[in-house]
């Protein structure tokens, strides 16, 4: 089942923009369709929960690629793949510790 979620707009400004919510029959969950490709660096901590250090050690050491999975603009601002991110969680393999 997919729904559509209307943009929500607040003093003119588009909070949110066409995403797809769409929800498993088999597990009532939903998963959401970003209506973004690229996004800040603390838009992307928000969303996930991981700090800021956490992304700029994963560049450091090379897990991430600047200009796939991360993108530096104008102005030193960070910007984080959503695509790139969904893939590199799934990929990911736990290590037991």
């Amino acid at each position: 089942m997919t729904k559509q979620v209307t943009p929500i707009r607040q003093a003119g400004n588009i909070l949110q923009q066409n995403t797809q919510i769409e929800t498993s029959a088999a597990t009532g969950a939903a998963t959401v369709d970003p209506a973004y490709r690229w996004v800040l660096l603390a838009e992307h901590c928000r969303q996930t929960g991981e700090t800021p250090q956490m992304v700029h050690t994963r560049r450091k050491r090379g897990i991430w690629l600047d200009g796939r999975h991360t993108k530096l603009a104008s102005k030193r601002r960070l910007y984080v793949n959503v695509e790139e991110y969904n893939k590199w969680v799934e990929n990911s393999s736990c290590r037991p510790g």
